[in-house]
């Protein structure tokens, strides 16, 4: 296996952790939220802390990696040149386009694959009895997956 194919399984898996993480917080907080009648109190954080602590233990690991992640970034920064390009590339997980690798583009099978997928998800979503907000949150994670799915 070649250095650049385990550099971005690496970083896919970082990403992975950091949004994995942040879901579950919104998760927490918006569930924690409809038991309060949205009154903001401390029952609200004690229905967050499990997801705290699941933060707190998944996310040990990029912290003790902070130097090899300063290394990326300035690579990362030096081909791209924007704070700002480096940002949305590591948020849509464009790891091989922000450190200069080629990936290998998807054939049109897969393509279609994913866009109706997604077209179809979204419809049955929308028709479903679920609460709006947890609607909106479902469809903005869904549009992300999708375009990741796209660009990787």
């Amino acid at each position: 296996m070649c250095v650049e194919r385990v550099l971005l399984t690496f970083l896919n898996d970082q990403r992975f952790l950091w949004i994995s993480s942040l879901i579950l917080l919104v998760g927490f907080f918006i569930g924690s939220l409809q038991d309060m009648n949205y009154e903001l109190s401390l029952s609200v954080l004690e229905g967050m802390f499990p997801a705290f602590l699941y933060a707190c233990v998944v996310l040990g690991p990029i912290y003790r990696r902070r130097k090899l992640y300063k290394f990326i970034y300035k690579r990362a920064l030096r081909n791209c040149g924007s704070q700002t390009k480096v940002f949305f590339y590591v948020f849509l997980g464009l790891h091989g386009k922000l450190l200069g690798i080629n990936i290998v583009p998807k054939s049109k099978f897969k393509w279609s694959f994913i866009i109706l997928s997604y077209i179809v998800f979204i419809f049955w979503l929308i028709q479903s009895e679920m609460p709006l907000v947890i609607k909106l949150l479902i469809i903005v994670i869904a549009t992300y997956r999708a375009v990741v799915a796209i660009n990787s």
